[in-house]
């Protein structure tokens, strides 16, 4: 039986388990077991619709006007502008070169987890090695990623959360961080993210892509497709292949505004990742990114939690301010 008759057929019990799921996170603030599989077949069943209607129910809504103070109002007006209606904006030389030098260092000086790949079943705890990289995708561990004052007043942004506030209308709520570095291979992996797909952990988000090092067309530009992010921008005929990776044929036979993403050192990718995007084949040296995601709601999939322990005051009392921002940090301070 194919894949598009199951989902068919599970439609009805999808509509009564997410209401019950729902009335749980509404009572609990925690997810059911197979909700984010629900959610993912009623998107593409009703090309956004469902999750215009979870946003509603369980984000929080702000209960005064947003203000921008101490902000560029016209940048935020324009970022706002650009995300609606394309669903990406890029801003380079958002982080000093000194920075990306920085964390980029704390990457490759320590052990990192080798992703699973199509090559690879196993994750493994390895150092990355530029000569002869047994991996494709090598991701930091959580409990490291904090060591850095740096990463620490990333996810404090303030403009990160005003952007977010702006886009969501609604109060934005971190949901975590990941420092990965891909690494030379010849052909696209789909579970590194090498193949076109969207995402679809939340009602709604935010990603924020941060480029390490310099980024060409040899070692890994970001790629997306404008406006897919929009209620039925995805076409029917990708939207019924479910949550799976997206050959570039078939990509190309609906879209012909395939946006190619290089950058310095330092380039801010901010994007709805709801519309279609991929990562490329790493085909010399490597590809080393921050990614930052906040959310309107922590309904769907299960809430990562990281334990904390703030290093600068001013980070601290930013916390302080939006600590319902940060409920998914465990402060030790």
């Amino acid at each position: 039986m194919s894949k598009k008759i199951i989902n068919f057929f599970l439609i009805p019990f999808d509509i009564i388990f997410l209401f019950l799921s729902l009335v749980y996170f509404k009572l609990t603030k925690k997810n059911l077991k197979k909700t984010n599989s629900s959610m993912i077949r009623m998107f593409c069943l009703t090309g956004g619709l469902s999750n215009d209607l979870f946003s509603y129910f369980t984000n929080k809504k702000i209960t005064q006007e947003i203000t921008n103070e101490g902000l560029n109002e016209i940048d935020l007006l324009k970022i706002n502008q650009n995300l609606n209606q394309n669903g990406y904006h890029v801003i380079e030389n958002f982080l000093p070169k000194k920075i990306c030098e920085e964390i980029e260092n704390h990457l490759l000086s320590n052990k990192l987890i080798a992703r699973g790949t199509d090559m690879i079943n196993e994750e493994k705890e390895i150092y990355y090695d530029p000569l002869n990289p047994s991996a494709i995708i090598y991701e930091m561990d959580k409990d490291k990623i904090f060591q850095l004052e740096s990463i620490q007043s990333l996810i404090f942004n303030q403009f990160l959360l005003k952007i977010s506030e702006n886009y969501f209308k609604s109060v934005p709520l971190f949901d975590h961080i990941s420092l990965t570095l891909s690494a030379k291979s010849k052909v696209p992996d789909s579970k590194s993210a090498q193949k076109f797909h969207f995402d679809l952990d939340r009602p709604k988000w935010l990603k924020y892509f941060i480029y390490l090092n310099d980024v060409d067309e040899n070692n890994g530009p970001h790629y997306f497709v404008p406006a897919t992010h929009k209620n039925f921008g995805i076409k029917y005929e990708i939207r019924s292949k479910g949550y799976s990776r997206i050959d570039d044929e078939l990509i190309e036979k609906h879209y012909s505004n395939i946006k190619k993403i290089t950058g310095k050192k330092g380039t801010l990718i901010i994007e709805d990742t709801r519309g279609l995007h991929k990562g490329s084949v790493v085909k010399d040296n490597h590809r080393s990114i921050v990614l930052i995601q906040f959310n309107n709601s922590y309904f769907g999939e299960n809430i990562s939690k990281f334990n904390l322990s703030i290093k600068n005051r001013n980070n601290f009392d930013f916390y302080q301010s939006n600590k319902y921002t940060y409920s998914n940090l465990n402060i030790k301070n």
